[in-house]
């Protein structure tokens, strides 16, 4: 195979792999205004105040979910779609899925630059925590936000309010919180007192540590039921995360080793290519010959061969030079080119001689593709001199098995040559 055909072999290589840039180039431009797109529709549908309708509440809470399984949005977008969908839960009146739906809130958002949207929730959270009396994880939320973004640098004026604010009722809860519950706990049993002084002051005393033990219990219990609802939903996001980048990963290693093997394999592909062809003419090469010949001398079918040589080729070479020698052997193997088919195959057999085996089939035609040839050249009008004619011996031979076809046809070539060239001589072999 010549070097125009690996010059051809390693441009399309380098198309295919721009077209395949230009793909995945296209494919992140698609997934960038599809953001873009879906951003304005989230700022839409988040600024429109949501309606608690019966009627429509599991319509919205089913387009929402399906749309964030089918688009692709920015992190903030979706943390916000997803805290839509924890208010629609909570009031629906299922209080674990909202708090779960807004652990996946929480987790986008924070990968977001969004941070007052984000510090909103933890207070919110940090509110719940306080209303059920869980210092401990109302303090950790409160901590939280700080971490995401200090107090004094969030812009948004309500949100800064809202975060002084549980400052405020956060250092007030630490002083005498269990004391405010417990008075009014004895408010509410004083209104029932037994008779027996004795008997109201024990009963008060019990009352009172059950109730502070199976209060704080059963709050404990429960918000750090929350508390693990919502760290479990981030972790099961960033576990997702983390599984589809590992996917990502994966095809992309998938993506690089096909290119790789792929390229690979088309070297192995020239390689072998070049083995059989030559580089000059792109005929195949006289190896290739010898073993299509042997082929079909053990399969004992009848076959041809017709053995050329090129006129006064040495003349060529000494008086224009070998450059123009070589324009004369490509345009040989052009012509030669042309008459290939199944059972027509053409090869360099070296220098300026080239043969031509013929297969049973054709084998009838083959004096007229001998002299085809012949004319074909002759009439060939070349640049480095218009007056020239360059032409060709040809010697034809058929036969079949163990004949010396091959020996036959190169007679009869010299016998072309010694009778004038320019001409074909044919013989057949005793079949």
């Amino acid at each position: 195979m010549g070097k125009s055909f690996n010059r051809k072999i390693i441009i399309g290589v380098v198309i295919v792999l721009a077209a395949l840039c230009l793909l995945q180039s296209l494919y992140y431009v698609n997934i960038y205004l599809e953001k873009k797109t879906n951003h304005e529709r989230v700022v839409k549908l988040i600024d429109n105040d949501l309606l608690f309708s019966w009627d429509t509440m599991d319509d919205e809470l089913i387009r929402i979910i399906n749309w964030i399984d089918s688009d692709y949005f920015e992190n903030g977008d979706l943390g916000r779609l997803y805290e839509r969908a924890s208010l629609i839960y909570m009031q629906k009146g299922e209080t674990m899925s909202y708090y779960r739906f807004l652990g996946y809130a929480l987790y986008y958002l924070e990968q977001s630059d969004d941070k007052d949207y984000t510090v909103n929730i933890y207070l919110d959270l940090a509110n719940f925590f306080l209303n059920n009396y869980d210092m401990a994880s109302a303090k950790k939320m409160i901590d939280t936000a700080i971490e995401i973004e200090d107090f004094d640098a969030i812009e948004n004026l309500q949100v800064k309010s809202y975060a002084y604010r549980m400052l405020g009722v956060m250092a007030i809860q630490d002083e005498d919180y269990e004391k405010a519950e417990l008075n009014t706990l004895l408010t509410i049993l004083n209104k029932y007192p037994p008779d027996n002084p004795e008997i109201r002051a024990t009963l008060y005393e019990i009352l009172d540590r059950l109730y502070t033990k199976l209060f704080n219990s059963q709050n404990i219990t429960y918000t750090g039921v929350i508390d693990s609802m919502v760290t479990d939903s981030k972790k099961e996001m960033i576990n997702a995360a983390i599984y589809r980048q590992k996917i990502k990963e994966r095809n992309q290693l998938i993506f690089v080793a096909s290119i790789l093997i792929g390229l690979f394999l088309l070297f192995c592909f020239v390689k072998v290519l070049n083995g059989r062809y030559d580089g000059l003419t792109q005929l195949l090469n006289r190896k290739i010959f010898n073993r299509h010949l042997n082929r079909y001398r053990r399969s004992n079918q009848k076959y041809g061969v017709i053995m050329m040589d090129i006129d006064d080729f040495k003349g060529v070479n000494d008086t224009y030079g070998h450059l123009e020698g070589d324009i004369v052997l490509q345009r040989l193997g052009q012509i030669l080119l042309i008459e290939v088919k199944t059972d027509v195959q053409c090869y360099r057999y070296g220098g300026e001689e080239f043969v031509v085996i013929v297969g049973k089939n054709s084998l009838p035609l083959i004096e007229k593709l001998a002299e085809r040839i012949r004319a074909s050249m002759e009439q060939q009008s070349w640049e480095f001199d218009e007056n020239i004619r360059i032409t060709l011996s040809l010697g034809v031979a058929t036969g079949k098995g163990e004949d010396e076809v091959l020996r036959l046809a190169d007679d009869n070539l010299y016998a072309s040559k010694q009778q004038g060239k320019n001409r074909v001589t044919v013989s057949h072999a005793a079949l």
